[in-house]
C-alpha cells in the first residue's frame, strides 16, 4: 500500500465515528500505463478502446464534428488542455497549422510525444497549473475533453481565466462537462456520490460555467445540453 492510500485508509478508520470517509486518490498514472500495456498486448490503438469505454462523454458523436473541428483551419494554432492519451488529440493534429498540448502528467506527454510523432507539428509541455507556454492572443481555439469534470469551482475559473489569455480576439474555447442541470446528471448525485465522501468526478451547472466565463473575460457563452448528462460550452472571446 502507498503512502497517500495507508493515510487515507488511518484517516478513515479515525473520522468514520464522524461519518466522513476518506478516499484514496486514484493513481492516474498507474493506470495510464497498465491501460496503454493492455492495448499494446491486444495490438490496438489505446483511444479505440478509449472510445468505446467512454462513449458517453459524446466524443465522437457531438463534440468533435460540432465543437471541435469545425474550428480546425491550416493556419489555426490549437491549445488542448489534458490531452491525457489523445483520444481528442489524434483527429486534430495535423489539421491545423500547430497543436499545442498542455497537461500536468509527464506520463502524458512522454506518451503524446511518441504517439503523434510523424503525424503533424505539435509541441507538448507539462504544466503545474494554469499557466500556458504562450503569449498573450496567439491561439485561434482552445479544448479541454473530459477534464472539466475534473475540477472543483476554483480551477476551472483560473483555466477559464488562462484560456481567455492565450485566444485572439474571436477566438473559442471549447469544451465538454458533466451536467447536474440535466436527469441523468441529477440521478448520477443522488445514486452515485456518498454523503462526505471526495470524489474526483463533478458536475457542473450551465449557470456557473456561465457565470465564470464571464468572470474570465468571455463576451459570450453558449452552453450545449445533450440526452445524456454530457453538455458542451463553446466560450467566445
Amino acid at each position: 500500500m502507498g503512502k497517500k492510500a495507508a493515510l487515507a485508509t488511518t484517516l478513515s478508520r479515525v473520522t468514520r465515528p464522524l461519518g466522513f470517509r476518506v478516499e484514496p486518490e486514484v493513481s492516474w498514472d498507474g493506470a495510464f500505463k497498465n491501460w496503454i500495456a493492455d492495448a499494446r498486448t491486444r495490438k490496438v490503438d489505446p483511444n479505440d478502446l478509449g472510445d468505446q469505454a467512454w462513449g458517453t462523454d459524446r466524443l465522437r458523436d457531438i463534440g468533435l464534428p460540432e465543437h471541435y473541428a469545425p474550428r480546425l483551419r491550416s493556419d489555426a494554432v490549437i491549445v488542448e488542455l489534458g490531452p491525457g492519451s489523445g483520444r481528442l488529440s489524434r483527429h486534430l493534429v495535423g489539421k491545423c497549422d500547430r497543436l499545442i498540448l498542455v497537461d500536468r502528467s509527464e506520463c502524458v506527454i512522454r506518451w503524446l510525444q511518441r504517439y503523434l510523432a510523424g503525424k503533424g507539428e505539435f509541441d507538448a509541455h507539462v504544466i503545474d497549473g494554469p499557466r500556458f507556454p504562450l503569449a498573450a492572443a496567439t491561439a485561434d481555439a482552445a479544448f479541454a475533453h473530459g477534464v472539466v469534470e475534473h475540477l472543483p469551482t476554483e480551477d476551472l475559473y483560473w483555466y477559464l481565466h488562462e484560456m481567455r489569455r492565450v485566444l485572439k480576439s474571436g477566438g473559442v474555447a471549447a469544451f465538454n462537462f458533466n451536467n447536474l442541470a440535466s436527469s441523468e446528471g441529477a440521478l448520477w448525485m443522488s445514486d452515485d456520490y456518498k454523503p462526505l465522501t471526495r470524489t474526483s468526478f463533478r458536475l457542473h451547472m450551465p449557470e456557473t460555467i456561465e457565470r465564470l466565463a464571464s468572470l474570465a473575460g468571455f463576451r459570450r457563452v453558449a452552453i450545449f445540453p445533450t440526452d445524456n448528462r454530457t453538455a458542451f460550452a463553446e466560450l467566445t472571446v
